[in-house]
């Protein structure tokens, strides 16, 4: 940039060859005669230009050149900057010959960011400075609009020779890299001063980057090779320096020489944590954990991790050779070649370990067997409390004892070893023989779960198929206790509530009652003194039904006959509306009315002044609920209309919000502040709706209640109200 030649010699991007060389003439006179100022056109932002004869001859050598004109007029602006205030030159800039079109403003624009980006730093916000002039260059370049007027440009320059259009291609598909050229050299700077952080943000840079060109892969690979090169030295001098074919070995292979290869295999580990893991996490700041370097460091520092733990079999030190191999194993990646080595040579190690814990489970097992199994009553009888006693006892066992040894082995070698097969076995028959006590203890829905957990242990194994046969029997048993445990639930709360039970059985008493004297009163004719409203009577019917479905519901439970109940109900469906009276009969007139039996008349009238009475105290709780919930209503209109005009606004935000996140995922740049202008609206509306809800949560908990009890109310009016007909 600051030996551009269009830059030294004032020349607009559009500039014909002999503009070129009339400005180069003017440029130098004025530099003979000490009239050369500096001027706004001359971008001092990118610094000072040294115009000198050598300087402008180089920049008329430079033009003549069609790469380098190619490049200088990329980097240089369509229509230079004009000077706000500044002395004439001795020769004016030569005037455009064309209007500057859309292309051309869009790369200006685009240049001007460019520039913005040299200044801005290497922190968060500089970084970001720079990701989003490279995005908006890549957008440019990438346009055929572009090379069309370079190419256009470049044609009636009557330049010699002419750039050719292989050139124009090559330097399109490295115009975001050349470009980006500051950015890579800024990263092999802060890597150099050990700058991580900074280092860090410019790789993540490239990583947001990569869909612009090549360049980006390049240069991330390029600054993470060069991250990772102290680890891959420190690995080469541990192997040439400690390794037992050089020419000092870290180890003497000789008998009785464990005491000496134990203080060298000593200061080569604390050499490997105090030089090579901090390299390594140096580079793992700077690079990320997926990244082929990343990985590749990490392998290297496995290997040379397992070549110290291999020279400490020579110290007679198995126990730290088998942990330094672990660790190895750990920092490898994984299904990499140095990790599948270090998982072959701890096979037999692992293989070892877990022998002694597989036959410790199958002796568990054994003890189990013939500990637990006698304690289970198989009777049938009254011995569910003894034998669910005894089963909780041996699975705490089974989980103290079996399973730890089980984890311990699938710990050391994979699930389908043989000797974790030979451990698996064993304890998930231990678990379903518990499973199958527990269904001794009526307690089928342990069982059930037991059995799934088995079968899930051995899962791949022979003995898994009779586990799976037995779970198919046990969960259909288990949603059978269900069924019963939410029924026996509904019955205990049920009797938990005396006054409910009691007003069951009185509805029932009345009902009974009121039937006679509903026949008495239709056949002698005697006057009703009372009657509650017309938009009540339709709701007594449906609490009668209630009362009787408790009242039977109540009496089942307490006995122990198994007859059947009936499963459902049918309500007539005109008692779902209140205001209506449902006609007595499929026409117009009356049902027949019935003769009493003799002696029944004085009783069945008491038995309807009794219904009577309920209806009327039921019709009173209801216009009172409904009066309250009225009030309620009125004060609570006003929140719900706020509520609304702030769901509506939320909306609008949220639309506008998806709007501009699509436009950001297409590659169009939005403007953030905006945008986050909108998020911390549509934050605050939504806090505000949630305080309306908090200050009116009493008065909304109030009216659910209300509304439920008025529901309940309603149902028992009708019900109440259908006995009687």
């Amino acid at each position: 940039m600051k030996t551009n030649a269009y830059r030294v010699l004032r020349l607009s991007y559009n500039a014909n060859s002999s503009e070129i060389h009339k400005a180069a003439a003017g440029m130098r006179r004025a530099t003979v005669l000490g009239l050369e100022v500096s001027t706004e056109s001359d971008v001092p932002v990118l610094g000072e230009i040294p115009r000198t004869e050598v300087s402008i001859r180089t920049a008329v050598g430079r033009l003549g050149n069609p790469v380098q004109r190619l490049g200088d007029r990329l980097f240089w602006f369509h229509l230079a900057p004009q000077p706000q205030e500044s002395e004439a030159p001795a020769e004016p800039a030569p005037v455009l010959r064309r209007k500057p079109n859309e292309t051309a403003r869009r790369h200006d624009e685009a240049l001007r960011g460019l520039f913005a980006a040299f200044d801005a730093g290497l922190d968060d916000a500089g970084v970001a400075v720079w990701v989003r002039a490279l995005r908006r260059w890549h957008k440019v370049v990438s346009e055929d609009q572009y090379w069309a007027l370079t190419l256009s440009i470049e044609v009636e320059g009557a330049f010699e020779p002419a750039a050719l259009p292989s050139e124009i291609t090559a330097l399109r598909d490295e115009a975001v890299g050349l470009a980006a050229e500051p950015l890579v050299a800024a990263a092999r700077d802060a890597l150099a001063r050990e700058e991580i952080a900074a280092a860090r943000r410019i790789m993540m840079a490239f990583g947001q980057l990569l869909d612009t060109g090549r360049w980006a892969t390049t240069a991330q690979q390029e600054t993470a090779s060069l991250a990772a090169e102290r680890v891959r030295a420190l690995c080469r001098a541990f192997h040439e320096e400690y390794s037992r074919s050089s020419v000092n070995p870290r180890v003497d292979c000789e008998d009785g020489a464990a005491e000496k290869n134990k203080k060298s295999c000593d200061i080569a580990l604390r050499r490997f944590r105090s030089e090579l893991l901090p390299a390594l996490d140096r580079v793992l700041r700077i690079v990320p954990s997926d990244h082929e370097v990343a990985e590749q460091s990490r392998e290297e520092a496995a290997l040379c991790l397992r070549e110290i733990a291999e020279d400490y079999t020579w110290a007679d030190d198995r126990i730290t050779f088998e942990k330094l191999l672990e660790e190895a194993l750990r920092m490898a990646p994984s299904g990499t070649l140095g990790a599948i080595r270090i998982e072959c040579q701890l096979a037999p190690i692992r293989e070892k370990a877990a022998a002694p814990a597989a036959r410790r489970i199958r002796t568990l097992c054994r003890t189990y067997h013939l500990e637990h199994s006698s304690r289970v009553d198989r009777k049938r009888g009254d011995a569910n409390h003894r034998n669910k006693t005894a089963c909780d006892a041996a699975l705490a066992r089974f989980r103290s004892e079996i399973m730890p040894a089980v984890d311990e082995v699938l710990r050391l070698v994979d699930s389908d070893h043989e000797i974790a097969q030979q451990s698996r076995v064993p304890a998930a028959h231990c678990l379903r023989e518990i499973a199958e006590d527990y269904a001794w203890a009526d307690d089928f829905i342990t069982c059930a779960q037991l059995l799934e957990e088995a079968s899930k242990l051995a899962s791949g194994t022979t003995g898994a198929v009779g586990i799976e046969r037995q779970l198919i029997r046990m969960r259909e048993a288990s949603v059978k206790q269900q069924g019963a445990i939410w029924i026996d639930r509904q019955l205990k709360r049920m009797r938990a509530a005396p006054i409910k039970q009691r007003g069951a059985i009185r509805i029932e008493r009345q009902l009974i009652e009121t039937r006679g004297a509903s026949v008495e009163q239709r056949a002698v004719g005697v006057p009703i003194t009372s009657l509650p409203p017309l938009r009540t009577i339709k709701w007594i019917a449906a609490t009668a039904i209630v009362g009787l479905i408790l009242a039977i519901a109540i009496t089942s439970s307490q006995s122990s006959s198994s007859a059947s109940r009936p499963s459902t109900i049918l309500v007539d469906d005109s008692a779902t509306s209140p205001s209506r009276m449902p006609a007595t009969s499929s026409g117009d007139e009356p049902a027949a009315r019935s003769d009493p039996a003799p002696g029944t008349s004085s009783r069945y009238i008491a038995k309807d002044d009794a219904s009577r009475s309920e209806l009327a105290d039921l019709n009173a709780q209801i216009e009172s609920g409904r009066s309250q919930l009225e009030a309620l209503q009125r004060q609570l209109t006003p929140v719900s209309a706020e509520v609304k005009v702030l769901d509506a606004r939320m909306q609008t935000l949220s639309s506008e919000l998806a709007s501009l996140k699509a436009q950001q995922e297409a590659g169009v740049e939005i403007d953030l502040v905006e945008a986050n202008a909108k998020v911390d609206e549509h934050n605050a509306l939504l806090q505000e709706r949630r305080a309306l809800f908090a200050a009116n949560k009493v008065d909304l908990q109030t009216r659910a209640d209300l509304e439920q009890q008025d529901s309940i109310l309603v149902h028992k009016y009708n019900a109440l109200l259908r006995s009687t007909r």
